[in-house]
């Protein structure tokens, strides 16, 4: 992690890089990946074959969770505030956003027709009036800066339940094997 942190420092702790490589989800990884390593020898029994089917299942199983399943640990919180604020939607350092939008008064979201229309305003200062005057107001979904090490605890635990899924079916075949 030395060598990491500066480079960290550039991202969310919820990005690729800073989650991927933090420890405990890190170690959980290289676990899974042994195991799997192991099961595909022990299935394929051809070295080059096995080290192939690994490399591309790790890849795949890492590549869905980190898209598919992880924004999906926890619920998002949803804030709504005025723009009219210092800063608009007030969000923690950290926080990991994962939608972003404007609603008018009454709570209704804006459509993507809108949402363009409001974009293409060419000024600041009628872009802030555009919103002042409809009454608009920024929604973010997001999931919590303090949710980090919860995500973290959670995809360990997948990817050590799949290592030991993966160890007890490798013992259970070359215990098969054996008789």
């Amino acid at each position: 992690m030395w060598w990491h942190k500066p480079r960290a420092q550039l991202y969310s702790r919820f990005d690729v890089q800073p989650f991927d490589y933090v420890l405990p989800a890190f170690a959980a990884y290289a676990v899974f990946a042994l195991a799997l390593g192991a099961f595909a020898g022990t299935f394929i029994r051809r070295a080059v074959p096995a080290m192939a089917t690994t490399l591309f299942v790790f890849i795949a199983v890492r590549i869905f969770i980190e898209v598919w399943a992880r924004p999906r640990y926890l619920p998002l919180k949803t804030a709504i505030d005025p723009v009219d604020g210092p800063h608009g939607v007030s969000q923690e350092a950290g926080d990991w956003i994962r939608q972003t939008g404007w609603a008018d008064r009454s709570g209704h979201r804006l459509s993507a027709a809108e949402q363009s229309r409001l974009n293409s305003i060419p000024s600041f200062e009628e872009y802030t009036r555009y919103i002042r005057e409809h009454g608009l107001r920024e929604w973010v979904k997001y999931h919590p800066a303090n949710t980090y090490w919860q995500f973290q605890l959670i995809e360990t635990g997948i990817f050590l339940g799949l290592a030991a899924i993966l160890v007890g079916l490798v013992v259970w075949r070359v215990r098969r094997r054996a008789t």
